[in-house]
């Protein structure tokens, strides 16, 4: 995340308090947790909770049977539920039976996204060899290509590509947009 977004400060601390002290001190104006809903240590202004179209957190169970590392009741602290990786389109119908299966509060809100998939890029292509007839190639998400990097002499004779996907919100993406938006207008303080 650090190289592709340099503007901006990333962090990693196990210790998520710790953290968000040493962050604090350095005088940053948002502090984004990934992964941080079950650490109830941090009381955040906005929780955001993400779940699968496939495996709704309501249909799941608590680790190590499920994927769940909180009771399933703990969804009432979101401020916001994205079902992800939905169908495209998603129909009214879906819609209707996602929230019901839900069943959010009246303040909480619920928003659908899917993955777009775009073409794959290559980030090593080492050099033609007019005696190559096979093309080896490791094909993996942006995230993983940097970690694939470091082993970049043991890939020798094998590209190494990524698919980029983008997350695009059902409805107007305006409505998760503004969501985060004002949150962080309301809450954000000026120097």
């Amino acid at each position: 995340m650090a190289s592709k977004y340099p503007n901006i400060c990333v962090a990693v601390c196990e210790k998520r308090v710790l953290g968000i002290m040493n962050l604090l001190k350095q005088k940053v104006n948002l502090i984004l947790l990934d992964d941080a809903f079950q650490h109830r240590w941090v009381e955040p202004g906005l929780n955001i909770l993400l779940t699968k179209y496939d495996n709704l957190f309501i249909n799941d169970t608590l680790m190590p049977l499920g994927s769940l590392r909180e009771h399933k009741k703990g969804y009432s602290r979101a401020d916001i539920i994205v079902v992800t990786d939905t169908p495209k389109p998603l129909l009214p119908l879906d819609e209707y039976r996602l929230r019901e299966q839900i069943a959010p509060a009246f303040d909480q809100k619920v928003c659908y996204s899917h993955i777009n998939y775009l073409n794959p890029k290559s980030i090593i292509f080492p050099p033609f060899n007019n005696l190559t007839f096979v093309f080896l190639f490791v094909l993996t998400y942006l995230k993983d290509s940097y970690r694939l990097l470091k082993f970049q002499n043991q890939f020798e004779g094998i590209s190494i590509c990524f698919i980029p996907i983008e997350i695009k919100f059902h409805g107007k993406k305006s409505d998760f947009d503004s969501l985060i938006l004002n949150y962080v207008e309301k809450n954000s303080f000026n120097e």
